[in-house]
């Protein structure tokens, strides 16, 4: 490895580091904006708990796969295409709950937030296996690129958080009531902007890194930063 970078090489680290940025962006997002769904959501705090509960039903994901793997073992599975598929449903979840998320259903008399739970699980098995598909993509380069993976992946809650923070979400004042007596009220203060605009934000940021994963497969910048090492993770034979 030389000491000293070119431009190309900043280029991709920084690209594969937007790719990655997909990976949990979707999810930690919903849970960063919980403070503001939950005021209009009937489920109101157990929303939380409930979609703790649909999210952990994505880890069947990976066994999927590693059953996939041990079926097939003269076969393998090329991370190119399962990323195209966990990046593009990852946009379209995250596009439906921009006009979807605060849409319910009554369920054995109970009203619920169907439609935030729905996409969630899609989005859950969909990170799920991106933590498997995206770790054998990454070998497909140099390893001083390695890094790359993990800064994406820790970006996926920062920015996600920091888009909530800028909203402000969970902003209260206490006033005093009017009935009297000596009791505050809790009042929440209006977010800077609507929780479908927080999805929108979302959904621009899967589609950026959409974008950087056709770039990387176009080879318009990574070819000469990829390694002679051939993807392991997912399969037995080699692919190019």
């Amino acid at each position: 490895m030389d000491h000293q970078w070119n431009l190309n090489q900043y280029i991709t680290y920084i690209l594969l580091t937007l790719v990655f940025l997909s990976s949990w962006t979707d999810i930690n997002g919903m849970y960063a904006e919980l403070p503001q769904v939950i005021l209009t959501q009937p489920e109101s705090w157990k929303l939380g708990a409930n979609l703790a509960l649909i999210t952990n039903f994505g880890n069947i994901s990976p066994l999927i796969l590693v059953l996939i793997k041990c079926l097939c073992r003269k076969h393998t599975l090329n991370p190119v295409p399962i990323n195209y598929i966990v990046i593009l449903i990852g946009m379209l979840s995250c596009f439906l709950l921009i006009f979807l998320w605060s849409y319910t259903t009554v369920i054995a008399n109970v009203r619920r937030s169907t439609a935030l739970l729905t996409l969630a699980l899609f989005l859950s098995l969909l990170d799920c296996t991106s933590s498997v598909s995206f770790a054998d993509y990454i070998h497909r380069f140099r390893k001083e690129f390695t890094s790359a993976f993990f800064l994406g992946e820790s970006l996926t809650f920062t920015i996600p958080s920091l888009l909530a923070i800028a909203q402000g979400n969970g902003r209260i004042r206490c006033v005093q009531a009017i009935n009297g007596t000596n009791t505050t009220e809790a009042i929440y203060e209006p977010p800077r902007f609507s929780v479908s605009i927080y999805f929108l934000c979302l959904f621009i940021l899967l589609t950026i890194s959409f974008i950087s994963f056709v770039l990387f497969t176009m080879d318009i910048y990574c070819s000469k930063c990829k390694s002679n090492r051939t993807g392991r993770i997912i399969g037995n034979n080699e692919y190019n």
